[in-house]
């Protein structure tokens, strides 16, 4: 047997082999020391192979799928080796072999994600590359032709793949630099038949897939489900800004609460899940398929039975992963009665919504209807989890079934008889005939009635207070009993095996009926969320403008509470405000504003209503933004090198349909340099050909004079009121600029201690030049401001020292100025 462990082994050499053996999957040598610690399990040790004790482990069968989670979960792979003959009837060793292999991309879990595989092929003379990406738990995938690493990098960045399949001769170091602990497997490169229509390097990631699934899944899967697609046909959204706004994580901490697709999930199918992820990171661009999306949650909205509608769906559950396990010869008994259930909640919903007009709402469910009625009829209320348990297929679905059922439903009675005839003939009016799984049929005579026994009676077991006997007739029942259970197992897995088979034929109709339950399911919840938070439908179009009233952010509007989200306005276009600066306090609410502006453009179109009183939004192809201050020290790059390559790319990559939030450009430096490089980055994107939208929030007030010598630059100010020492954020956004931080006031609010606050005020009134706290140069008797001019040596001057000049210079301006009469 250890031989015959480690011959399969030898082909899985990077794999923990779980090795059947009964009811048990076993790990040796190696294997069972890594699974020993990872799983918790003990380690043990078998016969003596070549002089050495063998160290094993195992787990039971019945659950090893939580265990093979766990090693795959660690960054193992894990081979099924199954028992592929009945060992009763084996001569010799069993017959075993690999039947599965599962890694992080093939691991089948209920999370409702997409768990893809990506397929990568580089064509080395063009630097193009050919990407595939494949869920293997749904059996579907999406491929795309991208021009460069860094257009790769972005779909990938965006997928999350959950491991890499590339050519043997492929350079991986770009996936270990931008993925951490990426599970990469080289394969050979294998045929592009059966990819036709492909582009040449998309039909090599093909055929690289392909050859792996094979590999791993045991059962041939050369029918791939993958569509092409074009990134370039969606708005684009990279990383940076996918993190920054907080569309699916938050910026700090692990609460989910703070993200956008916490709030918009609505869903009430695991596939509606799945596409509102993929509407959040893949927005439409085309004006007609937004409008679509747009009519129809407006007619859910205004006439539809929301309610109905919604509970109808939550009865379908992953009709699209049952089908991927039907054809992977995976479906359990359960996974045909949930695909029995959820196509009768089809049915249903198909007649909910064919009065509506919109044709995004219809759908048809076709033959399968007759898949229900079948399944219906086949399978009983609540089948077991595996076949083995038996007790799958109903009365009256099949004839001999139904007649070894009926035999066993009998067979009490018959033991009954017999029980009550064997009294009569012994005279033991306490004997029993009962039946226990370790010793079968028997008949049980207490003690004292030991001398009743008849000769045919044959002792079976001994106890302490009776003996138990067997007959010549009960035994010839007890024969006919077992092959009876026998028979009903075999034949339940026959129908079943059959029905599996029937469900395999169409399983591209119920993936196509999955994906219109998932559109429905996906614009229900626009609907639902339309009504819960007074969403309107926003005007897109393709006008170079964007134009909302009353905005608020759909996050920070709920976290807040009912009525407290101040809404405020904005306004942008080509002509005369294609770049806004706001400018304001900390905590007054700029950064809310600027994100709250590109997730009411992201939510537009997507096909949702909006957070505004009325929106007019023209179509974006990218969102770009720059907020907060991070850093990357595993990479060696300051927090101030990752806000400018962050800067650079949004830089670099503009359209003439981006919109780009800035927030604080240049803080991570000098004073001057940061004001310089915020200005020439203001004034770059003003005068760029392309004119993106700018919104640029900023405590460098100096950027406001920008509105003078830049015709499509427009000022705003965060407005604030003064009580004394303190402030009160009015969170309202006005035309104008601000000329105060408030910055010590902000302090204040956070609790820096009174001596640090009433110093910090010290020392801002000497900066702006009302009475320095200490003198920082020695300024020479003023005469005349002239004579005072004549007297500073500039060229010898500090930043502090200047600061205190100007600030004298300017007193003196003012004094003099006063004497004239203002003149």
């Amino acid at each position: 047997m250890i031989k015959q462990y480690l011959e399969i082994k030898k082909r899985y050499p990077d794999a923990i082999l779980f090795f059947r053996l009964g009811d048990f999957y076993e790990m040796f040598f190696d294997d069972a020391h890594i699974a020993s610690k990872i799983l918790g399990i003990v380690l043990t040790s078998r016969n003596k192979y070549e002089g050495a004790e063998v160290p094993m482990c195992g787990v039971p069968h019945h659950s090893a799928d939580q265990y093979i989670r766990k090693l795959v979960q660690s960054g193992y792979k894990v081979a099924i080796c199954e028992q592929l003959e009945d060992p009763s009837k084996a001569r010799g060793i069993v017959k075993r072999d690999v039947v599965r292999v599962v890694t992080p991309g093939t691991l089948d879990d209920e999370e409702g994600d997409y768990s893809y595989i990506a397929a990568l092929y580089k064509n080395k003379s063009e630097g193009c590359f050919g990407l595939v990406l494949y869920d293997a738990c749904i059996s579907k995938g999406k491929a795309a032709l991208l021009s460069s690493e860094r257009a790769l990098l972005a779909e990938l960045v965006k997928a999350s793949p959950r491991e890499f399949v590339v050519p043997r001769d492929m350079d991986v170091s770009f996936l270990r630099k931008h993925f951490s602990s990426p599970f990469i497997t080289k394969v050979e490169d294998g045929s592009t038949e059966g990819f036709e229509g492909f582009p040449f390097e998309v039909r090599k990631a093909a055929s690289l897939l392909s050859s792996y699934l094979k590999e791993t899944f045991k059962n041939g899967r050369s029918d791939l489900h993958i569509a092409l697609y074009n990134p370039k046909g969606f708005l684009f959204i990279d990383d940076v800004t996918e993190k920054n706004l907080e569309l699916f994580r938050p910026l700090y901490g692990e609460d989910s609460r703070g993200t956008l697709f916490y709030h918009l999930l609505r869903t009430e199918t695991p596939m509606g899940s799945r596409l509102l992820r993929e509407a959040i990171k893949y927005p439409l661009i085309d004006v007609e398929l937004i409008k679509k999306r747009h009519d129809a949650v407006d007619e859910l909205v205004s006439k539809g039975d929301l309610s109905k509608i919604r509970s109808v769906l939550s009865g379908v559950r992953d009709i699209e992963r049952i089908a991927s396990r039907v054809e992977g010869g995976r479906a359990t008994p359960r996974d045909l009665s949930i695909l029995r259930d959820s196509l009768s909640f089809a049915i249903e919903l198909e007649g909910v919504v064919e009065d509506f007009s919109s044709e995004l709402l219809k759908f048809k469910v076709g033959r399968l209807k007759g898949l229900y009625l079948l399944l219906k009829k086949a399978l009983s209320e609540r089948p077991p989890i595996s076949i083995k348990d038996g007790g799958v297929i109903r009365d009256g679905f099949d004839e001999e079934l139904d007649e070894l059922r009926f035999f066993l439903r009998d067979v009490e009675g018959v033991l009954k008889e017999l029980e009550e005839r064997e009294r009569r003939r012994t005279g033991i009016s306490s004997l029993k005939v009962g039946y226990n799984k370790v010793f079968g049929y028997y008949i049980e005579v207490t003690r004292p009635n030991l001398k009743k026994v008849p000769k045919d009676y044959v002792r079976k077991q001994t106890l302490v207070s009776s003996e138990r006997f067997i007959t010549a007739e009960l035994k010839e029942l007890e024969a006919k009993v077992l092959s009876s259970e026998e028979k009903i197992l075999k034949r339940e897995e026959e129908l079943f095996s059959g029905l599996v088979e029937e469900v395999g034929r169409y399983t591209g109709e119920i993936k196509k009926l999955s994906e219109s339950i998932a559109l429905v399911d996906l614009l229900c919840a626009f609907a639902q969320i339309a009504i819960e938070r007074s969403y309107i439908r926003p005007q897109v179009d393709s006008e170079s403008r964007i134009l909302i009233k009353d905005g608020r952010h759909p996050v920070v509007e709920i976290l807040m509470g009912p009525g407290e989200f101040i809404p405020n306005d904005v306004y942008l276009d080509k002509g005369s405000s294609q770049v806004l600066i706001i400018t304001g306090p900390n905590m007054a609410g700029k950064s809310t504003y600027v994100r709250q502006v590109a997730l009411i453009v992201l939510l537009a179109q997507m096909g949702s209503f909006v957070p505004a009183s009325s929106a007019k939004i023209g179509v974006v192809d990218r969102i770009f933004s720059r907020i907060g201050a991070t850093d990357n020290i595993s990479l060696g790059r300051s927090t101030f090198m990752v806000e400018m390559e962050e800067t650079a790319n949004i830089l670099r990559n503009i359209t003439p349909n981006s919109l780009v939030i800035l927030d604080e450009i240049g803080r991570g430096t000098s004073t001057y340099d940061g004001l310089s490089i915020a200005w020439s980055v203001c004034e770059y994107l003003h005068d760029h050909p392309n004119r993106p939208f700018v919104l640029f929030a900023t405590h460098y007030h100096e950027l406001s004079d920008l509105e003078r010598e830049k015709n499509r630059v427009k000022n705003l100010c965060v407005k604030v009121q003064e009580r004394g020492s303190s402030i009160v954020f009015l969170r309202k956004v006005s035309p104008g600029r601000a000329d105060k931080s408030y910055g010590i006031s902000v302090a204040r609010l956070a609790g820096l201690p009174g001596e640090v606050i009433e110093r910090a005020y010290q020392l801002l009134k000497g900066f702006e030049g009302k009475g320095a706290p200490c003198k920082v140069v020695e300024l020479p008797e003023r005469s005349s401001i002239v004579e005072f001019i004549k007297g500073i040596d500039l060229l010898n001057t500090t930043p502090l020292e200047a600061i205190n000049i100007l600030a004298e210079l300017c007193s003196m301006v003012k004094a003099d100025k006063k004497a004239a009469g203002g003149s």
